[in-house]
């Protein structure tokens, strides 16, 4: 059983506008996110792991004072960190996925890689819901909270 592990840590950039609310003195009313997609494949007797992450991208940057773009670099370093720990999760999950089918027969690999592909969605659910979306989670760049 070979596995293949393509992470594309390609910053695909989710064009989104922070709306500032001007009666809330510059907090952002819409708070952007990102997003990290997972594919995992398995043809004959490789499993490939596919992974994208998706940056959001302010597009009035150039309009901002240095205090607003200051904290834009921050919260995308959190973010970014947060995501990383998808793609950990991915990873780690192809890994062991890999083991499993090495002990299965052939002909029941298909099945059981198709049940085993909830079990991830539920780790990524799991690993949102404990951090917020990474609202509360410790990074070295502080929370994935926007504070403008």
């Amino acid at each position: 059983m070979k596995l293949v592990i393509r992470p594309l840590f390609k910053h695909r950039p989710k064009r989104l506008a922070l709306y500032r609310d001007e009666k809330l003195a510059g907090v952002a009313t819409k708070q952007p996110e990102g997003r990290t997609d997972t594919a995992i494949n398995l043809k004959g007797n490789t499993i490939t792991l596919k992974t994208v992450i998706y940056l959001p991208e302010w597009r009035y940057a150039a309009k901002a004072v240095q205090t607003e773009t200051e904290e834009w670099d921050r919260f995308i370093k959190a973010l970014l960190f947060h995501e990383q720990g998808h793609v950990e999760i991915s990873m780690t999950y192809a890994k062991s996925l890999q083991r499993l089918l090495r002990k299965t027969p052939k002909m029941a690999r298909v099945e059981l890689f198709y049940a085993e592909q909830e079990k991830l969605m539920r780790l990524h659910d799991a690993y949102d819901f404990k951090t917020d979306h990474g609202r509360r989670q410790e990074t070295p760049y502080g929370s994935t909270t926007i504070k403008f």
